[in-house]
């Protein structure tokens, strides 16, 4: 089940009357007067939820008014019919309102919300455990990897006990939705992305259509990466997945070194596959055991893991992608210039040298280019705008949200034809707008992340395919 928040500006509510799959929490502190609770209850299929949040735990109330006008709006919100209600877990008098509440034949929703990053969440569970709440909701702010992996250990202490637990902030909002795999009641929505009332809160809509909101057994496929809340894979490979296996589900998972990368593998044993990007590539190079195409290995960094038994199977479908854009769009002979020379960058040199285009590799930190293929030309970063090349490839993160100002490039070198950008977020960068003003042929972003995709998923599938042969 969903409960999406409810909040002033989200009222008139209509998807409420209609979806009893949907319960609706009402944010009673971020109401000025007292709610229509007998009318919201009317007006709504599902269960529904009061809640009065106190600000040290992400509410607009404080916390001297939970006893007060707090516990009395509640009140009201039971006698109206509401179906559960909201405890703090730090509240007065806990042993009395949770008995208040069964008294009247309702539930409680038992929270606590750490926000600051790292805090050690078993001992509020434990506190938890303790008391005779219906549904215990243990809240934490991401801020590593490895929460993930705490995630599911303190899921597996829960047992039977109904656990709502996940981490707020935009690159962890997989953990909303691994919650419900884990056996959650429900998962926290907004009515839209613009009316979320916590950090990573996801709209109801792309909850659904994305991930669902099915708990049980699921295929794991991820992105895996940092900052990863702007990825469009999981728009993009869901829909194919699903076409082969209904228990699919693709999350973005965030990760920046080779620990992360190893600890991610380690704690999703559902895993079947993932799509890499910065900067785990070259980790995730490291990490393979065998390589579906030659040139990964060469590479030294891949988009690409499949799990192959208990090992890992590696592809660079960027190179893949690029090799065919690349054929496309720079004639024989003329010179293609890269910007950077990081993973990315590595797959287009390389797919310039199987085409015999000549290629030149620009990068701001010189040391990174030590292995630079030699049929490759190194540019100093200081001397990127100068004439000479036909095509140019964006190859670095500058201009990527939320820096859309930003640009690699002061002005697009005389002579440049056209210009490739990989960045997809924002659609249109500084770079595009720089490169349309010189007159040059603009590729964006999307084309090359569609093309790399389309190949990427076709791998995704295959392990889907294998397991059906089999």
């Amino acid at each position: 089940m969903l409960c999406v928040s409810l909040t002033p500006h989200d009222l008139p509510f209509a998807p409420a009357r209609t979806d009893p799959a949907l319960a609706v929490e009402v944010r009673l502190d971020h109401f000025d007067q007292a709610v229509d609770a007998a009318g919201l209850r009317a007006a709504t299929a599902g269960p529904l939820l009061a809640t009065f949040r106190s600000e040290h735990h992400l509410g607009r109330a404080a916390a001297a008014d939970r006893d007060g006008s707090g516990w009395e709006q509640r009140l009201a919100c039971l006698k109206a019919g509401f179906d559960w209600i909201d405890l703090e877990l730090d509240e007065n008098d806990l042993d009395d309102k949770i008995a208040a509440v069964h008294a009247a034949g309702k539930k409680v929703v038992l929270s606590h919300h750490s926000l600051s990053v790292g805090v050690d969440l078993e001992p509020f569970l434990e506190r938890a455990l303790a008391t005779r709440a219906d549904i215990l909701k243990i809240i934490g702010t991401g801020g590593a990897t490895a929460d993930f992996a705490t995630q599911r250990r303190l899921y597996q202490r829960a047992g039977t006990r109904p656990l709502v637990h996940f981490f707020m902030g935009a690159d962890y909002y997989a953990s909303r939705v691994l919650s419900l795999r884990y056996g959650a009641p429900f998962t926290f929505v907004a009515k839209s992305e613009a009316a979320a009332v916590a950090p990573g809160q996801v709209s109801i809509s792309r909850m659904r259509d994305l991930f669902g909101d099915r708990g049980g057994p699921f295929e794991a496929f991820a992105v895996l990466g940092l900052p990863i809340a702007h990825s469009r894979s999981p728009g993009y490979h869901t829909p194919l997945l699903r076409s082969i296996n209904q228990n699919a589900l693709f999350v973005p998972l965030p990760g920046e070194t080779d620990a992360d990368l190893a600890l991610l593998l380690q704690t999703f044993p559902e895993l079947r596959g993932a799509a890499v990007t910065k900067p785990l590539k070259e980790a995730a190079a490291r990490r393979a055991d065998r390589f579906v195409h030659p040139e990964a290995a060469d590479l030294g960094a891949v988009n690409t893991l499949l799990r192959d038994g208990s090992t890992w199977s590696a592809a660079n479908t960027d190179y893949l992608a690029m090799e065919t854009l690349l054929e496309d769009v720079v004639p024989a002979g003329r010179t293609v210039r890269v910007l950077g020379y990081g993973g990315l960058g590595k797959a287009v040199v390389a797919a310039c040298l199987k085409l015999g285009l000549p290629v030149e590799v620009t990068n701001r930190s010189a040391e990174k280019c030590r292995d630079l293929p030699a049929q490759a030309r190194f540019l100093a970063w200081e001397t990127r705008h100068e004439a000479g090349a036909y095509a140019l490839v964006q190859a670095t993160s500058v201009g990527m949200a939320p820096h859309d100002a930003m640009s690699p490039l002061e002005r697009v070198p005389e002579g440049v034809a056209v210009v490739m950008e990989t960045i997809y977020n924002p659609a249109v960068t500084q770079l595009m707008k720089q490169a349309e003003a010189a007159g040059a042929r603009v590729l964006d972003g999307m084309l090359l992340f569609e093309k790399q995709a389309e190949i990427q998923n076709r791998l995704f599938r295959e392990t889907l395919t294998a397991d059906i042969g089999n």
